[in-house]
């Protein structure tokens, strides 16, 4: 147990950016970290990761909703927020075609993180599909030109838009 709660420390402490479990090994870690300390965020965002991939969706949704749970009151990592309502919109939307919840979890993932030019692009490929008018879109892209300009798949979306709504110059 004391093991576990040490393996759970250091965990928590290393560079979260690249890490995605793969192996049972790894699942089994993380369901040890989590029994060991049921508000480890970052092993049960780690771990609705893998259920999702293993469509798993239900274990997914609880397991990301749990992280989120456990950030709440306390300081924790923006990009651990964001990813957990990044994931639940997707989730949301893929898995259960609730669009206005998809929405619902983009905006928030947004707000934890809003210089996130990866999240700026998936929010709108998400309301291009809500049927979002091209105005809106196009203004919401124009406010954050600095994330437009560092995508190449931002950058065509603002064209397109600038293209529908009569703005060729």
């Amino acid at each position: 147990e004391q093991r576990l709660v040490g393996f759970g420390q250091r965990g928590r402490r290393a560079d979260a950016r690249f890490t995605l479990p793969s192996r049972l090994d790894d699942v089994a870690a993380l369901e040890a970290a989590v029994t060991a300390d049921p508000r480890d965020a970052r092993a049960w965002a780690l771990l609705g990761s893998w259920y999702y991939d293993k469509h798993r969706v239900e274990d997914a949704t609880e397991a990301w909703t749990v992280a989120l749970s456990a950030t709440e009151g306390g300081v924790t990592e923006s990009h651990l927020v964001a990813l957990c309502h990044r994931n639940l919109a997707i989730a949301a939307y893929n898995a259960r075609g609730d669009l206005a919840a998809a929405l619902a979890h983009f905006d928030a993932a947004r707000a934890a993180r809003p210089d996130d030019a990866k999240l700026l692009y998936e929010h709108d490929q998400l309301l291009t599909i809500a049927d979002r008018p091209a105005p809106e879109r196009l203004e919401r892209l124009e406010a954050r030109r600095d994330l437009v300009d560092t995508r190449d798949d931002l950058s065509v979306e603002l064209a397109g838009l600038l293209i529908s709504v009569g703005r060729i110059d």
